[in-house]
């Protein structure tokens, strides 16, 4: 039966679709839903907004997730709050705001997003011309492509993504070292100015020293704007 739903949810985030928002809260989700879920957001340019509360992804399915949020260029905020996630799945958050080594799985990633954003742009050209023969102003703007790899001194790199703004991991399992290296990332990206990040929540996890908090504080709080909850 999961799979059937799963596969009824994934329509909804397909290429060609219109949902800007998704909630699949409190749905018993598990890691194979989140792979699917996964592969649908890799080749979609329209969604702005990804709620997975209180699922069971574990860090099989926030890994996934991670890994096609990189290149997409419509995410804004996305939650995996109460889903299970440990460090492995925070450190795959940390590498969506990094810069890359180009490997071939990279390339690949970034090539089916850029397929998603040409065929969204092609839509969106059809529907403008549409809009204006009808004489009506409503317009849609075309989505940019990710980036292409940059030269870097070990070979080309992979520019990290630049419009992810929120995200929400509380309640899950991870710990300060893995919770500090996603502080870090972000916090290079924002200093690089190559995020639009500007809130993470990682209350509720294994991070409870007071050392260990303060740490990850320092990364984010020097940064105007954001807002961290821990």
């Amino acid at each position: 039966e999961e799979g059937g739903v799963v596969s009824c949810l994934t329509e909804l985030i397909a290429a060609q679709s219109i949902v800007k928002e998704l909630s699949l809260r409190g749905n018993e989700l598990d890691s194979l839903a989140g792979v699917a879920i996964a592969r649908a957001v890799a080749s979609n340019s329209n969604l702005k907004v990804l709620n997975l509360f209180d699922n069971r992804l574990g860090d099989e399915g926030a890994v996934a997730i991670a890994k096609a949020i990189r290149f997409n260029m419509s995410m804004s905020c996305v939650s995996l709050c109460k889903n299970g996630v440990g460090d492995e799945g925070a450190l795959a958050f940390a590498a969506i705001f990094k810069r890359l080594v180009e490997t071939d799985e990279l390339a690949e990633a970034r090539t089916t997003a850029t397929a998603a954003v040409d065929t969204r742009n092609k839509w969106v050209g059809e529907f403008n011309k549409k809009m204006k023969k009808l004489k009506l102003t409503t317009e849609l703007d075309p989505v940019t492509p990710p980036p292409a790899a940059t030269d870097g001194p070990d070979g080309p790199e992979s520019v990290g993504n630049s419009v992810l703004e929120l995200v929400n991991l509380s309640a899950n399992s991870i710990g300060p070292a893995a919770g500090l290296e996603l502080a870090k990332a972000i916090g290079a990206a924002r200093a690089a100015s190559e995020t639009s990040m500007h809130g993470l929540a990682l209350q509720m996890n294994d991070i409870t020293e007071d050392a260990d908090v303060d740490a990850i504080d320092e990364e984010l709080s020097q940064h105007q704007g954001f807002v961290l909850e821990l």
